[in-house]
């Protein structure tokens, strides 16, 4: 809207009121010069006007949408692409567009086009999280100010790594207890929520003597060793993530078994003969196994003993008796 003039004289075509070119851009006028009035009338020229208005920056640039965006932190652009323009009803406004990045990061990851106020990503990849910025648009003598706020999702791009404290070369004892701890597995996953959670397992080498804990990562004993069947295991251990599809890291643990005997107890002598009288009666001993421990490092273990099937039993002539089965349940 430009400003009223006022008329300096007679001879002047005067504004009347306030001209505004965004509602009329043109007036055709007429006009008429004439001499003084006589009786029998006056002697006058009319010629035509046509005036033409000019836009000046009378009015304030502004935006008319939110702007919100989501975005994979891996996307290269945005899809479709996306512009903060603010409209100006000035038809020769030039408005020029600025980025206020001042107390966030934003200026480090977008980048902003001052002419044509279209928002790209710079080369770097996105931090999963929320940005919350202003954009400016400036005509020179106004200004508009829009709040812009972008969500960058997390993508399953980064795997489990495993810390650098885990040991990969363990001992465990051949009279370990069943349940007992081998070994604990820690690792980290820097994506997020179900991405960066992290579970553990087992993949080869356990042969069902070891179990493990996918949520704590513990390695547990599941059944008694024996160092002269199996003196070593290599486990094939996992973390792996929670993400689709889940991301994996394995790592091998060698596992010695470390000899607990040095050697077995003996029976001496290796026969034995023992007869019994058919009156014995329940819990009457009618013979002591004799035996040698020849580790002196366990020289204070107790020994258990037991029958080892089948069983024969035999007569005073040494003949086998054929219907022991009795002896089985009384022995």
């Amino acid at each position: 809207m430009a400003e009223c003039p006022n008329a300096s004289d007679n001879h002047t075509v005067t504004v009347a009121s306030c001209l505004d070119f965004e509602a009329q851009k043109s007036y055709d006028l007429l006009f008429m010069a004439s001499d003084s009035h006589r009786m029998e009338g006056y002697i006058h020229s009319i010629v035509p006007l046509h005036i033409l208005l000019t836009d000046s920056n009378d009015n304030q640039p502004y935006f008319d949408s939110k702007f919100h965006r989501t975005v994979l932190e891996n996307a290269p652009h945005f899809e479709p692409r996306f512009y903060i323009r603010a409209k100006d009803i000035d038809q020769t406004a030039l408005i020029a567009y600025k980025l206020q990045s001042k107390g966030t990061d934003a200026g480090k990851y977008f980048q902003l086009d001052e002419t044509t106020a279209e928002l790209t990503i710079r080369n770097v990849l996105l931090p999963p999280g929320n940005f919350s910025f202003n954009v400016t648009a400036s005509d020179g003598l106004f200004e508009a100010v829009a709040s812009v706020f972008i969500a960058v999702l997390d993508v399953n791009n980064n795997y489990p790594v495993f810390k650098s404290s885990l040991k990969r070369n363990l001992n465990i004892s051949e009279d370990a207890e069943i349940g007992a701890l081998l070994t604990q597995l820690q690792a980290t996953d820097v994506d997020l929520d179900r991405n960066g959670e992290v579970h553990f397992g087992i993949e080869a080498g356990s042969y069902g003597f070891f179990d493990i804990d996918k949520d704590t990562g513990e390695i547990t004993l599941a059944k008694e060793l024996d160092d002269s069947v199996r003196p070593t295991f290599d486990l094939v251990v996992s973390a792996y993530d929670l993400g689709t599809p889940p991301l994996r890291t394995t790592t091998v643990l060698h596992v010695q078994v470390k000899n607990v005997y040095s050697s077995l107890p003996e029976i001496f002598p290796k026969l034995q003969r023992a007869q019994v009288s058919e009156s014995a009666k329940i819990g009457d001993v009618i013979a002591r196994i004799g035996t040698t421990n020849q580790d002196p490092a366990h020289a204070d273990l107790k020994l258990k003993f037991e029958f080892v099937l089948p069983m024969e039993a035999r007569n005073l002539d040494n003949k086998a008796v054929p219907e022991h089965e009795v002896f089985k349940v009384s022995f």
